[in-house]
This record gives structure tokens, sequence and C-alpha cells, in this order.
């Protein structure tokens, strides 16, 4: 599904990303993991064309994308879900949901398919994003970046500042969109628990290199990974 090779990127003169290569497969989720300031936000940020690579390349599906705008990326195939979720608080979750079918160019109706992947948002259709809860607004992110109908999604700190009921429901939901929809994902997380319910692997950034992979079974060992994560 995608083919990194060798990519760098970073923010005027000071490169972040040295050389980053990786591969996931259709339907596989692959976490990143790392302390903050490795570069775990900067490779999706690069991925999905907001910040310009200035080496290596970038496949989807073996098309070239690393020169392609964002938006171009995202009718390409890419979705994204940013730390924060930056959803429009003012408009009501149905037009969150239209809006981004809209820009992708796909019809106004996938909003009303993705909903009946996301119930929990039905009975807040006409209520502005920013007067959801935390959770809620996460949910709605997802949902967001799905009218899009991308084959890759990248999440960002999915989990970040959200209750656990919402988070199980996170789990089930990447669960079935990797089953359902053959939905590949690139996920950076902290939480341990929720990387090892829905990673298949983990891939360890340290100053913007890769300097490990973890297999699925061992991301259920706290300890092992405390070191490159920064927990206590």
């Amino acid at each position: 599904m995608i083919r990194i090779r060798d990519l760098s990127s970073g923010y005027g003169r000071i490169e972040v990303l040295h050389g980053i290569s990786l591969e996931a497969a259709r339907g596989t989720c692959v976490g990143i993991l790392g302390h903050n300031g490795m570069g775990k936000t900067t490779l999706l940020k690069t991925v999905m064309g907001l910040i310009p690579a200035t080496g290596g390349s970038i496949e989807l599906e073996g098309r070239a994308v690393e020169r392609l705008p964002a938006h171009l990326r995202a009718r390409a195939g890419l979705g994204y879900v940013p730390q924060g979720r930056q959803i429009f608080p003012g408009l009501t979750v149905r037009d969150n949901l239209r809006f981004a079918a809209i820009a992708c160019r796909a019809p106004a109706s996938v909003a009303d398919q993705v909903l009946d992947e996301f119930p929990e948002l039905g009975r807040l259709l006409d209520r502005p994003g920013g007067t959801l809860s935390g959770g809620e607004q996460q949910l709605l992110a997802v949902a967001r970046a799905l009218c899009g109908r991308p084959r890759l999604l990248l999440l960002d700190e999915p989990t970040e500042g959200i209750q656990p009921s919402i988070v199980a429901a996170l789990v089930e939901r990447v669960a079935a969109l990797r089953r359902d929809r053959g939905l590949t994902v690139l996920l950076v997380e902290q939480n341990l628990d929720f990387i090892h319910a829905v990673a298949d692997r983990a891939l360890l950034i340290q100053r913007g290199r890769i300097g490990a992979e973890i297999a699925r079974e061992a991301l259920g060992d706290p300890a092992l990974v405390a070191e490159f994560i920064g927990v206590a």
C-alpha cells in the first residue's frame, strides 16, 4: 500500500527526518513510537504533504506522491487525523462530514455511509463540533477523514486526552475498518495498550531515524519499550 524510501524533511534549515524507510501492506496497521521531538508527527505530515520532503520517495500503491500537494494526496487515497483533531468548531457534525466529502470530490452521501460506522455521532448531527467532548471530537475527526474514502489513514495520537470508553470504541473501529474496508493505518501513539490492541508491529524513531522494529506480541510488555517513549 505504501512504500517510503530514504525520506528526509524538516522545517527550514532544521532537518528532522534523516532517511526514513518503511513499508505497510494493505489492511495492516504500523505503529510509530518514540520520544517527543524524535520526528513522529513530522513523518505523518511529510507523508500527507503538509511538510515538503527534501529527499527520498513516497509511493502509494506504486504511484509516486512525494511531489503532490496535500489536497491531491487526499484525492489519491490518503487520509489524515492530526493531533488535536482540528475539526471545524463552528460547523455542525453533519457539515463537518459533508465538507470533508466535498473537499475530496466524493459524493455528499458518503457522509451518511460513514455515519453507519460511527453510530455515536448520529445523535449529535446538529451540534456544533466545538460543543462536543474531546472523545466525541476525536470520533468526528476520524469519521471526517473517512469521508474522503482513503485507503491509507494517518492517525496522530488519537487517544490523547479522551475517556477510556472512547478509546475502546476506537479500538473496535480501527479493527472494523481494516477488516471491512481493507484500510491501511500508520499510527503515532503513546498509549501502549491502544497500540498493542490495534498495531501489527511498531517502528521506533530515534532522532529522525528508524531505530528498531517491535513485533506485536512484544508491545504488550511496557518495560520493553518504555525507554523509547518516555514512560516512567
